[in-house]
């Protein structure tokens, strides 16, 4: 009897626990490094602080980890995707197709060949690629948690249509009970302040903030899949190698 490929997968190495550390220190400075380049404005429109004038360090740490909390959900769904990477692998290192699969290669001798390998491993792999997706989505849940908080009126949606929901700040037309013509002695920085403070809510709204961290879970899922397709292909060039006959070129 064939015995059956493992999914758990839960029995982590020190290389993971170690991959998962460095995955959090480098989710934190991305978070950091986004908060010092962006200007003061953008960072009070997309609702990581709570104030458009420069702060200090202490302040901005402040906003993004305590007050606003935005800062969590970059590092939080990182741990999400470190996890449901490591287990994939193992899950991959634990059965007996992926052996198989190794031992059928040879040496890379063209990128046709290459992409053939990389097609096999894609239709090898997606079978054990539900961590990806599950575990990503529920970090993302507990980022989204993180930065909501408790009260309950934070959890109702904010918008009252679908284009509210998918556009909200971003809209052509905003609202109509916001009155988008300046008034007489209205300045046109006024008026920009207005859509500045539009797309603010809606970058701080329930539904804005769970579309998002949508997007952050999409690309992390496809980018997180695509790098293990891509380990892969790596270690079947370092097992059995890479072969290239020299071409003539004619002058």
């Amino acid at each position: 009897q064939v015995p059956r490929p493992r999914l758990a997968g839960i029995d982590f190495t020190p290389q993971d626990n170690f991959l998962l550390l460095l995955a959090v220190v480098f989710a934190v400075l991305g978070v950091m490094m986004i908060a010092l380049v962006f200007t003061p404005r953008a960072l009070y429109v997309i609702g990581w602080t709570s104030s458009p004038v420069d702060q200090s360090m202490g302040q901005l740490l402040d906003g993004l980890f305590v007050s606003d909390r935005c800062g969590y959900a970059f590092p939080v769904t990182c741990v999400g995707l470190g996890l449901a990477m490591a287990m994939m692998t193992n899950s991959l290192r634990a059965s007996i197709v992926w052996p198989e699969f190794l031992d059928q290669q040879s040496a890379v001798t063209s990128l046709p060949q290459a992409m053939q390998v990389t097609r096999g491993i894609v239709k090898l792999t997606l079978r054990y690629a539900w961590p990806i997706v599950v575990l990503t989505m529920l970090f993302a849940g507990f980022g989204l948690a993180i930065m909501q908080g408790v009260k309950p009126k934070d959890w109702h949606l904010t918008a009252k249509s679908a284009q509210e929901i998918f556009w909200g700040g971003m809209a052509p037309t905003p609202p109509k009970e916001v009155n988008t013509t300046p008034s007489r002695g209205t300045s046109i920085p006024q008026a920009a302040q207005d859509a500045d403070e539009r797309m603010r809510q809606w970058k701080r709204s329930l539904e804005g903030r769970a579309l998002g961290l949508f997007g952050e879970v999409l690309s992390k899922v496809v980018g997180g899949y695509l790098a293990i397709v891509g380990m892969g292909l790596g270690i079947v060039m370092l097992r059995h190698g890479v072969r290239v006959d020299p071409q003539r070129t004619q002058r």
